[in-house]
Order: C-alpha cells, then structure tokens, then sequence
C-alpha cells in the first residue's frame, strides 16, 4: 500500500512539529483508512440496501403487520439502542448516557420482517430516545409530514368509521405523534 503524498506530508509534519511518536501515528493513519473505507461502502451500498421507503412501501409494510400481529395502519417499529464505547477524547460528558456508561445511540425503524428499514447512528447518548428521534433525518420528516406516509384508512371491519393514520409503534421514551404510537405511561 502506497502513502498519497499529501497525507505523507501531514504524518511528517505531525511527527517533526509535535514529537508524536510512531505509534500513535500509525493508529492515526490506520483510523483515516477505516474512516475512508466506511465512507466509501455506504455510498456504495446505500443505493442498493437503504433505498428511500416508498408510499407503497409502507403500505406493503402496514399489510405485513396486520397479517403477523392484526395491528392495523403500522408501517413500522422504531427503538433505539445504546452501543458501548470507550470515552472519545475531549469529549466530555456527551457520550455518557443515563445508564451510567459511555455509548452512542443506533435509532432504527423496522419492518413487520425485522429488517432494518432506516437507521440513524451515532447521535451523542445524553440525549434521550425521543429528541434524537425527532432531530434525525428521518424524524424531521415525520414531523413536517414529508415521510411518504399513506393517506390515511379505514380499520379493517370499520369500513364506514373514520379513517386513521398509518403509524410507527414505539415505547414510552417516545412522544406521542399522529404518525407515532406508544403506550400509556406508567404501569397500570
């Protein structure tokens, strides 16, 4: 593997002007490959893995649900989940979650197969489940009602009721939403 000579040139000066010593070099070098590597498998893969949840996507979605579980108008199951790491540098308090540890927060919405359908990594883990959620790319567009939703439906067996949005189930850490559903806090 070849040095591009512009990054040679920063190692170098790194090295003459601060007296970092090889190592930590390396470890700097090789972080920038795997950043790069990252960078370049999710442009790649992206296209063809995450593509944009279409109307009639969901639609297929919320069909899913109901034949598994009998919920009608649900699109999806969104949670998040805080992933372990070792403090960053310099970073304070940002990372360090309620839960008494330092992490960072994978959000993702599922389909009625448990399979990923958006997914939103990296958020800092003093932020709660809900303003993450509604901070994500995702969740911005939920909100301003740009999510590509369905219109809304009748119930099955209400055909003559009033129609009802399609929603995302979630648990209590969420707010309730016109396109989120959870439970009734508390335990009764």
């Amino acid at each position: 593997m070849s040095l591009d000579p512009l990054e040679l040139g920063v190692l170098s000066r790194q090295y003459l002007a601060t007296g970092t010593n090889f190592t930590a070099l390396h470890f700097e070098f090789l972080a920038n490959i795997v950043r790069e590597t990252c960078d370049v498998l999710w442009k790649v893969l992206k296209p063809l893995e995450m593509t944009e949840t279409t109307t009639k996507d969901w639609l297929d979605i919320a069909d899913g649900y109901y034949e598994k579980t009998q919920f009608p108008n649900t699109v999806g199951a969104v949670d998040g989940k805080h992933i372990r790491l070792e403090c960053p540098k310099n970073s304070g308090s940002l990372y360090y979650n309620y839960k008494n540890f330092f992490s960072l927060i994978l959000m993702a919405i599922c389909d009625s197969n448990y399979c990923f359908r958006i997914i939103d990594v990296g958020s800092y883990s003093k932020e709660s489940d809900c303003n993450f959620f509604k901070t994500s790319t995702f969740g911005k567009k939920l909100y301003s009602n740009k999510a590509n939703f369905p219109s809304d439906r009748c119930l099955p067996g209400d055909e003559n009721g009033v129609p009802q949005p399609f929603v995302l189930v979630a648990d209590e850490a969420f707010a309730l939403h016109k396109h989120l559903l959870r439970p009734f806090p508390g335990r009764t």
